[in-house]
């Protein structure tokens, strides 16, 4: 059986920007990067657990 993981709460979004010590120009990086490949990839994560856009 194929276990589908849940889609990321809204919050947990705003929780890995507000918690990322990078510079504002790396997050923005970050979260554009970890979208395309959710976006690739149809799935709901990007595999990168914690970062921003995640």
């Amino acid at each position: 059986m194929v276990k589908h993981r849940q889609r990321p709460a809204a919050g947990a979004f705003f929780s890995n920007w507000k918690s990322s010590r990078a510079p504002f120009w790396r997050k923005i990086i970050l979260a554009a990067r970890n979208n395309y490949v959710k976006l690739r990839t149809g799935q709901h994560c990007c595999g990168n657990f914690g970062e921003v856009g995640c």
